[in-house]
């Protein structure tokens, strides 16, 4: 469960976040009374006045659907609504206005940082984190003094992350100042926002992976989880170094008791570049969680020497071929992750480890007892066909 939220929760950063180019772009407003520059006063009253009959006229959420798809900010406007007296609607309010991530949406976020609702405070740190390149480093300042107002722990999390989203140098300073906090939360939320910080970068760089590396030895799994997700992230590491990172996370591998720690080192270890084939082998052959098999199988599928990948798909099919049972769980999906691997990467060193799954599975199809386990047989001799062809 952890690691499927890890996985929702930054793909979810990296989604919502738009490269500077696309937001540079934003289409221009057909609508005089969803753009302006002024804050009200002088010369903006008129501004201002188009802003009230706006609301007044189409109501605060239907005027938030028409400014978040013009994608144009018109400040008077968002200046009445970040101060709604109705939190639902200053809410939207502080989601419109990521999804504008122009840079002229500072203000009114800050604004929302101030909020009673820290519901609408932790919005406001996500809509910092979805600005333009160009203000970058002045959201990087807002986030900055608001974390030394010492937030309570969600919010916290909420600027960490958001950091993450802005990319910068003086970004990744806090984050680290946060991977050393004495909360687990706050740990594991400044490791995913250097991950996502590494990605961030144009071309990608490297996470730090020498800060890194110590939280993958964490007292909390939610730790060494964000730790590994970090390290599967961005550039691989230098040459010099890609060793040591290597057996930190075989040794995670090996030895963590949270299978879905030991799930992410695998993901880690294979984007590391060291190629570590016995130790995909092992995991494959003797964890006790279905899914480290699975990541096992799909590493080695992947980029291991296709002799190994037969050894992997002879010694899956042995441990599941006379267990009724097993073929008809998840105990069948890192045999299936190798079968797709042979079809991705056909060799001659395969067909022998192929021929016996495919006759083998039609035989045991002959004999299946229901439904589910014969489909499975079939599904499986299906693959090798595939890959044999």
């Amino acid at each position: 469960m952890a690691l499927g939220l890890l996985l929702v929760g930054a793909a979810a950063l990296v989604v919502c976040s738009r490269p500077a180019t696309e937001r540079d772009s934003a289409p221009d407003s057909t609508d005089p009374k969803l753009d302006g520059g002024s804050d009200g006063s002088e010369d903006g009253s008129a501004e201002a006045g188009d802003a009230a009959a706006a609301l007044k006229a189409a109501g605060p959420a239907a005027t938030l659907i028409r400014v978040g798809d013009a994608r144009r900010l018109s400040r008077p406007l968002f200046k009445r609504l970040v101060t709604d007296p109705d939190v639902v609607v200053r809410r939207k309010a502080m989601v419109t206005l990521a999804h504008i991530g122009r840079g002229e949406a500072l203000v009114p976020l800050r604004t929302g940082l101030t909020d009673e609702d820290p519901e609408v405070r932790r919005l406001a740190l996500f809509g910092l984190g979805q600005l333009e390149a160009s203000a970058h480093p002045d959201a990087v300042r807002v986030i900055s003094s608001f974390l030394d107002l010492d937030p309570p722990t969600q919010e916290r999390r909420a600027a960490v992350a958001a950091l993450g989203q802005v990319g910068t140098a003086d970004s990744q300073g806090i984050i680290l100042e946060a991977l050393e906090s004495p909360e687990p939360q706050l740990r594991a939320a400044a490791a995913i926002a250097l991950g996502v910080h590494a990605m961030r970068q144009r071309p990608e760089a490297e996470p730090p992976f020498a800060e890194l590396v110590p939280r993958l030895g964490d007292g909390d799994p939610s730790v060494r989880l964000a730790a590994a997700f970090a390290m599967s992230r961005g550039a691989p590491p230098q040459p010099v170094t890609a060793p040591a990172v290597a057996t930190a996370l075989e040794n995670s591998l090996r030895r963590d008791e949270d299978p879905e720690v030991r799930v992410m080192a695998g993901r880690a270890l294979a984007r590391v570049g060291v190629e570590r084939p016995a130790l995909l082998l092992a995991s494959l052959g003797r964890d006790e969680d279905w899914r480290v098999r699975t990541m096992a199988a799909t590493a080695l599928g992947r980029s291991a020497p296709p002799e190994k990948v037969a050894r992997g798909i002879a010694s899956t099919w042995k441990r599941i071929r006379g267990d009724r049972a097993a073929l008809a769980s998840a105990e069948l999906h890192p045999l299936v992750a190798l079968l797709e691997a042979a079809v991705e990467r056909p060799h001659g060193a395969l067909a022998k480890a192929l021929g016996a799954v495919h006759r083998q599975a039609g035989a045991r199809a002959a004999e299946a007892e229901t439904p589910r386990e014969k489909l499975a047989l079939g599904h499986l001799r299906c693959k090798a066909a595939l890959a044999l062809d």
